[in-house]
């Protein structure tokens, strides 16, 4: 695409570029190359989803923005041989979300006045930061390196025990760069 700059185009591009993860150079007009950087590769889960095409080469990988920690029980509902476990699930914040978060917001300032003006920027900014980062990295506070989800399950006793038959909400939600609150994935290629 003429004209193309996925720093300028992809926040998420721009995101882990300005934190250091990635690496972009231009190869020519229209084409990119997108690599890992050495902290990138460290942070990086195993590269997938292979694709080529002309002037694209590419593999997926996933960072983990936070992963799980603990639970903790908060409340037990029985009723016969049915039960609801209301639990808070903690995850701890990575370097990589840690390092993502703290830029976020400018670097989606910056592409959003751009595009809308500084007004509406500044309006839909908390929006656009879960829209990027979910909804509970995004609100976690600068100082914390973990946050915590309330969820709740179901249970089932049967002859042997209690068995969990559902997990009945947290609010996992799925957002930009194929990802969920525990993750984000990149895909690297050279962009026609």
């Amino acid at each position: 695409m003429p004209g193309y700059d996925p720093v300028e185009s992809d926040k998420g591009d721009a995101l882990l570029s300005a934190a250091g993860y990635i690496a972009i150079r231009p190869i020519r007009e229209g084409v990119w190359k997108v690599e890992l950087t050495r902290l990138g590769s460290q942070a990086a889960g195993e590269k997938y989803a292979h694709k080529q095409a002309t002037d694209c080469d590419g593999w997926q990988v996933d960072f983990d923005l936070a992963r799980y920690d603990h639970l903790d029980v908060t409340g037990i509902a029985e009723d016969g041989a049915h039960a609801k476990v209301d639990a808070s699930m903690t995850f701890a914040i990575t370097p990589a979300g840690l390092a993502i978060r703290k830029r976020a917001p400018q670097i989606i300032l910056d592409a959003d006045k751009g595009r809308f003006g500084e007004n509406l920027a500044h309006l839909y900014l908390d929006e656009a930061m879960e829209g990027l980062l979910g909804r509970y990295l995004a609100n976690s506070p600068p100082d914390k390196d973990r946050y915590t989800k309330q969820c709740s399950f179901a249970f089932e006793k049967y002859d042997d025990g209690w068995k969990a038959t559902a997990f009945l909400g947290g609010n996992s939600r799925q957002y930009a760069w194929n990802s969920i609150d525990q993750g984000c994935s990149l895909i690297l290629e050279d962009r026609p």
